[in-house]
């Protein structure tokens, strides 16, 4: 059997107990369903603040262990609160730290918005005007609205609320077949081999689309929730 993909799960807030962090806690659990491996990065606190005089050879250990999960990964899932209407500082970091290397080159990435109906919008539009600069995949579909009230989330951190919870396995199947298509073309190999000089995310999907009649859909497999062990990307 395959090994099941992983789908690296980042977090915009360092807020302890945030509802952002508890849609990733849940993303997490109910992953099983949807024929992946969610793991949660949890180095956001750790990386330094960006400078472009440190972004060579050898980079800060966090910001390698950081763009090793990304390039491990099948897909990204990003769920950030707003902040003063854009990305909270600490996030846009983190970002800022992607821009340099080719990990989320082609990447299928996308996000969750946590926040209560009509807000949000400003660290949306943040998010994938940087997203656009570094490569990343955007999958459309996969990118949604889902307001989280705290009463819903439990002592564990996970959100209580199977309409939720449905919601965001089908956000993970969307990014688990996005991967699948994609991986088709091997982004590393072209990079180094010099046949591209940059990454424009829809590259992806023209070559992902041209493979799709090869290549069986993603299976389907019915909704459930699993208790799942929770696994993170350790910051040291």
């Amino acid at each position: 059997m395959s090994a099941r993909p992983v789908i690296l799960l980042l977090s915009g807030s360092l807020r302890m107990g945030s509802t952002n962090e508890a849609v990733l806690r849940t993303a997490q659990v109910v992953a099983p369903s949807t024929m992946a491996r969610a793991v949660i990065y949890d180095g956001l606190a750790e990386l330094p603040h960006f400078n472009p005089d440190d972004d060579t050879d050898p980079l800060p250990l966090s910001v390698t262990r950081l763009r090793a999960a990304i390039e491990r990964a099948a897909g990204i899932l990003i769920c950030t609160p707003e902040y003063a209407g854009t990305l909270p500082g600490s996030f846009k970091n983190l970002l800022d730290w992607t821009v340099g290397g080719t990990e989320i080159c082609a990447k299928p990435v996308a996000w969750v918005n946590a926040a209560a109906p009509g807000r949000g919008g400003g660290a949306e539009a943040t998010l994938r005007a940087v997203l656009g600069y570094t490569g990343a995949d955007i999958v459309e579909s996969a990118c949604v609205k889902i307001p989280v009230d705290r009463g819903t989330v439990d002592e564990d951190g996970l959100i209580s609320d199977p309409e939720v919870c449905r919601q965001l396995a089908e956000v993970l199947r969307l990014l688990v077949a996005s991967g699948e298509r994609a991986s088709v073309a091997d982004w590393a190999g072209l990079l180094a081999g010099g046949h591209v000089a940059s990454c424009p995310a829809s590259w992806g999907r023209v070559l992902a689309a041209a493979a799709e009649h090869d290549r069986e859909g993603p299976r389907e497999a019915g909704f459930e929730v699993f208790v799942a062990q929770r696994e993170v990307v350790p910051a040291s």
